[in-house]
């Protein structure tokens, strides 16, 4: 008898982790940024700018002491280490399989580097945490030397290091935090795939449906892969990867429906997205109901592919989720979407792909 899995509730398990991490990043990271910043303050306040070389390296030592002590990272590793567990039994419930010892699962996480293909980083976390803290330094250390090289007062400092804190290290730490949590989420799964490889034989790459995915994470979408193919494309592929992998028996299929964030057809939802796109860091993310003016939220069978939903969308949804260039190439010149990307998941440039499908860019006068 072929085993199903109910694509709707793993979805909806998706959902309760990124919510779960969420809570995580509240309650670990976000604080480890105040408390850094609230130590440097004193320490600038008490202490005052530097005014001489010898104290601009004394004042760098202990704001790089200040991070290491204060960046919430150590919490955010136990909580992970929590959900990576809790996962464990989650994904066995259905089963009589036994749960890996806690030390075995821990151990195997620890032993698995975070290996993002699109982006070409690879590390393990601790080497991860090393970086963002060095990140942080530099650039406190840069708004420090700044106002060491224009003699500005100690209020101009505070309040450009305020500026950071709000801006750039939050942003940075919360994607790397989210980036994080997926590799712990996956590699707890695979922990239990590696305790039981004649149970658990083949995976299916499930990505989020909407114009923020990833080239690498369409491409890969419903794919049905060998559990232990050592080319099996585990999340996270990129920073702040919101893909899944599910696994099963030999045969297993999906059974319900996904949800699919696509556009509205029209010149009106056009004229919305860009005006959204105008406002927003980045390309415009659905967030609700005030933005059903723009986007249509639907569900879809589990058996849908990923590239026949997207031919269906307006072309504005399309050049939004794959550039204007590579739009037109997908409806216009009927190219598939594992065209833009490598064996390795990379995406192809531009030039690369003329060179590859030049009968194509002519035709479409590209």
């Amino acid at each position: 008898m072929t085993i199903t899995i109910n694509l709707d509730a793993q979805l909806m398990h998706e959902v309760y982790l990124d919510r779960l991490n969420s809570g995580y990043i509240n309650a670990s990271v976000y604080p480890g940024l105040e408390e850094t910043y609230r130590l440097i303050r004193l320490l600038i306040i008490d202490g005052g700018l530097p005014r001489t070389p010898k104290q601009l390296e004394t004042i760098e030592k202990r704001i790089q002491r200040i991070i290491e002590l204060n960046s919430g990272w150590a919490d955010y590793t136990k909580d992970m280490q929590e959900a990576a567990l809790y996962e464990v039994r989650y994904m066995l419930r259905n089963t009589e399989l036994t749960p890996p010892a806690k030390n075995e699962i821990l151990s195997f996480i620890g032993e698995q580097m975070i290996v993002m293909e699109q982006s070409k980083q690879a590390g393990f976390w601790d080497e991860f945490i090393t970086g963002n803290n060095a990140g942080r330094n530099q650039r406190i250390m840069s708004m420090v030397r700044q106002g060491y090289s224009r003699a500005e007062t100690v209020n101009q400092v505070l309040k450009n290091i305020r500026a950071e804190f709000d801006g750039t290290l939050k942003t940075r730490a919360e994607s790397l935090a989210r980036t994080a949590f997926t590799h712990y989420v996956q590699q707890a799964r695979r922990a239990n795939v590696s305790a039981h490889p004649k149970y658990y034989q083949e995976a299916i790459f499930v990505a989020v449906w909407d114009n923020r995915t990833s080239l690498i994470c369409r491409t890969n979408s419903k794919k049905r892969f060998k559990a232990d193919d050592p080319k099996l494309p585990i999340p996270p592929l990129h920073p702040n990867c919101r893909s899944t992998l599910i696994y099963g028996p030999e045969g297993f299929e999906l059974t319900g429906q996904q949800v699919a964030i696509g556009g509205k057809s029209g010149p009106a939802a056009k004229e919305a997205f860009e005006k959204k796109e105008a406002s927003t860091d980045g390309k415009p993310k659905y967030r609700g109901k005030r933005d059903k003016d723009a986007f249509d939220p639907t569900t879809v069978r589990s058996d849908t592919s990923h590239e026949a939903w997207l031919r269906r969308q307006p072309r504005w949804f399309v050049e939004s989720s794959l550039g204007t260039t590579r739009a037109k190439l997908f409806l216009d010149g009927k190219l598939s979407l594992s065209k833009f990307t490598d064996m390795t998941g990379r995406t192809i440039t531009l030039n690369e792909l003329e060179q590859e499908e030049s009968t194509v860019f002519k035709r479409l006068g590209l």
